[in-house]
């Protein structure tokens, strides 16, 4: 597991840290480290819910193409030989 360090955390962030902390009954690094994890996984969950809008928005603007069956492609690339 990796270990980090946090400089410079101002006195009021520390002291509400504190106190959410002890209010559900964990230490300040247990509470950290869940704060931490929610929010990087908050993160991870937003950026991929805008890249699946990208995708769609993709898939939208190429309409409805239509393709080919890959059948009639091998057998118009056999008869052109």
């Amino acid at each position: 597991m990796g270990q980090i360090t946090i400089r410079h955390l101002d006195d009021a962030t520390f002291q509400e840290l504190r106190r959410i902390a002890w209010s559900r009954g964990h230490s300040v690094e247990e509470e950290a480290e869940q704060i931490l994890k929610w929010a990087v996984w908050e993160m991870v969950r937003t950026e991929r819910q805008k890249l699946l809008q990208e995708i769609d928005s993709f898939h939208a603007n190429l309409g409805n193409p239509t393709l080919s069956s890959s059948a009639d492609l091998i057998r118009e690339d056999r008869d052109s030989r």
